[in-house]
């Protein structure tokens, strides 16, 4: 270790700080690494904390790969490992959009925290802004790929964390719902139409819909009156599907029925027993799933969602904007306005926790309220001559709710960082 003075021809003067590392058994000779400076006292002042990261374990040895290069080796060789499909295929999608075209072409060891808010400034600005969600999803992917560059010794500290995101981020949007009239239209019309069941039995049971599509006869006990949810169905891009597991470990859960879900659900039975039997060795189902299409194959959510449930909606006279997703919605909000528990009803939804469940649907908080309000009244001052006091807790009209889908799953059961949940 040294600090050399060198004066060029020209007479300028530069100082060359050098530290000794480890013996390199391969190469026959030790490791040294070098930095030029103006000054002796800048050299000095490099070779000091050098020496002491050195001795510490934390140096990182200087390295040209980019940004952009790290986080798909990282892609591929660690998130594809531990992460579902579905979350390697938003964490690729986020980076590539929002992050790689500003600094994935910059060195990953000269990535600071300011570089990273200058992103996030120029996605919420301007005729291209994003919205916060999307900001936050890019932030995710960044944050966990500079996690892991941090575990193996690319980098001494990850820049993403001190950052600042937009100020909506930490905000619960208010998600969509069927009123209670407006689910009955909806179960009514789902008797007349194709793929109807399934429909039907997604806003009955509140499940995910990769959970219903997933489900196999053998989950249902008729004896009980029960489904399990055990798996999830997954289309990954590129084609094709297979099962994988719930999303969280609250996911794995028991969900019971309605009789009248129950007879839908053996009729159904019979019709497609019925049609596998005509088709004979056409019918491509290798799987005794419960909802399939008239082939036997695994029903695709994205056409479950334009076309079947479009369908339905209009022909129940409802609002077109509705998704597939607010079914899960709609089975929870109804039962909370029923007044059934929250403990009850996030066990039913498979939320990691009561809080979880109040958060997501707060915007039947305030009628929840009301009501309980009146019930204290009547117990602690009851007026004989008084009728009891009949709340009705209604629901708002649907054109009154944002159009948004559950927020963050905090972060996942077995997924990091805060990603996105779709609760």
């Amino acid at each position: 270790m040294s600090v050399i003075k060198r004066t060029a021809p020209s007479g300028s003067v530069t100082w060359l700080a050098r530290v000794f590392r480890e013996f390199d058994t391969d190469a026959g000779r030790q490791k040294v690494v070098a930095k030029s400076f103006r000054t002796q006292k800048e050299a000095k002042a490099w070779e000091a904390k050098t020496l002491k990261d050195v001795a510490g374990g934390t140096f990182q040895e200087r390295s040209k790969v980019t940004l952009a290069e790290f986080f798909y080796q990282w892609l591929n060789d660690s998130a594809k490992i531990k992460l579902k499909v579905q979350t390697v295929e938003l964490y690729e999608r986020s980076f590539r959009l929002y992050v790689q075209p500003h600094i994935g072409k910059m060195q990953l060891q000269s990535i600071t925290p300011l570089d990273i808010q200058g992103v996030y400034a120029k996605l919420i600005v301007g005729p291209k802004a994003v919205a916060p969600q999307t900001v936050k999803n890019a932030h995710t992917a960044l944050r966990s790929c500079l996690k892991q560059a941090v575990r193996w010794r690319q980098i001494p500290f990850n820049p993403a964390v001190d950052v600042d995101l937009p100020k909506r981020m930490g905000e619960q949007a208010k998600i969509r719902s069927f009123t209670p009239e407006q689910a009955q239209a909806f179960l009514a019309s789902c008797r007349r139409l194709n793929q109807g069941v399934v429909l039907m039995f997604a806003l009955v049971s509140g499940a995910r819909p990769g959970e219903y599509l997933a489900l196999l006869w053998s989950d249902i006990d008729w004896a009980a009156g029960t489904v399990r949810i055990e798996r999830t169905l997954v289309w990954p891009k590129g084609g094709g599907w297979h099962f994988d597991t719930p999303k969280t470990r609250k996911s794995g859960r028991t969900i019971s029925l309605p009789v009248e879900m129950l007879d839908e659900l053996r009729q159904h039975r019979i019709r497609q027993l019925e049609l596998k039997e005509f088709l004979g060795d056409d019918w491509r189902s290798q799987h005794d799933l419960v909802f399939t299409d008239t082939k036997g194959n695994a029903v695709y959510e994205r056409h479950l969602g334009t076309r079947n449930f479009k369908a339905v909606l209009k022909h129940a006279g409802l609002p077109m904007d509705f998704r597939l997703y607010d079914l899960r919605h709609g089975c929870a909000t109804l039962l909370l306005v029923a007044n059934v528990s929250a403990k009850i009803v996030a066990d039913r939804m498979g939320h990691s926790s009561v809080t979880q469940t109040l958060d997501t649907y707060s915007h039947v908080l305030p009628a929840l309220e009301h009501r309980a309000t009146d019930e204290l009244r009547n117990i602690l001052f009851p007026a004989p001559d008084r009728p009891a006091d009949q709340t009705i807790a209604c629901l708002p009209p649907a054109s009154e709710l944002d159009d948004s889908q559950d927020g963050p799953e905090k972060s996942e059961g077995g997924e990091p960082d805060g990603l996105r949940d779709s609760h």
